[in-house]
C-alpha cells in the first residue's frame, strides 16, 4: 500500500479532517461527538509504506494491519471502522 492510497482512504472513506499545520499531517475523526487523532503521516512520505510503519499506523487507527488494508481496499467501511474503534481496538 502506498501513502497516497492511505491518505485518500482516511480523508474520503474515513471522513477524517486533515491538519497540515505541523511537522506531520494529522488526521482527526469524530466519534460520538468527540474528536480523536486517528493517525499522522510525515509531509515528505512518498511511495510504499513499510510493513512496520503500516502496523503502527493501523494501531493508531485501532485496527489490525489486515483491517487497515481492507479499509483502504473498500472491504471495511467507515461504520465498521468506527464500531471497531468504539469496541476499543483489535478483535
Amino acid at each position: 500500500m502506498d501513502y497516497r492510497e492511505l491518505r485518500r482512504a482516511v480523508t474520503t472513506k474515513g471522513q477524517a479532517e486533515e491538519d497540515r499545520a505541523r511537522d506531520h499531517t494529522f488526521y482527526f475523526i469524530e466519534v460520538d461527538g468527540k474528536s480523536y487523532r486517528a493517525t499522522k503521516i510525515s509531509h515528505s512520505s512518498r511511495g510504499q509504506i513499510d510493513p512496520g510503519l503500516l502496523a503502527t499506523m493501523a494501531r493508531q487507527m485501532r485496527l489490525t494491519s489486515r483491517q487497515l488494508r481492507e479499509f483502504v481496499a473498500c472491504r471495511l467501511r467507515r461504520d465498521g471502522w468506527l464500531d471497531i474503534w468504539r469496541a476499543g481496538g483489535h478483535d
